[in-house]
């Protein structure tokens, strides 16, 4: 199975890069056990999530990142499923719980 960070373009990989060794970037690569595709692949999830949000990732109750890159999903469509997988996020954006 291809993975998120194999389909991007080389320039994509290196913008990501770039950003993964800077200071901030070292808390996605932490998060990630140093694996750089799924660090890379945080690192955009919560640049959606705080982009649509206001919050990080990191601000929403425990939740399956890594099952979710493994799966296949897009940074945006893991965001989505958190957030409605998230009790008190999902209520305030008009969720069933």
């Amino acid at each position: 199975m291809t993975t998120w960070w194999q389909t991007l373009t080389g320039a994509r990989r290196a913008a990501l890069r770039e950003a993964l060794n800077a200071e901030r970037g070292q808390q996605y690569l932490e998060a990630a056990d140093g694996a750089e595709g799924f660090a890379a692949w945080l690192l955009a999830a919560d640049h959606t999530c705080i982009r649509r949000l206001g919050v990080s990732i990191f601000d929403l109750s425990d939740w399956g990142w890594r099952d979710a890159y493994d799966a296949g999903a897009t940074p945006a469509a893991a965001v989505r499923d958190a957030v409605a997988d998230d009790d008190t996020f999902g209520m305030l954006l008009g969720g069933d719980r």
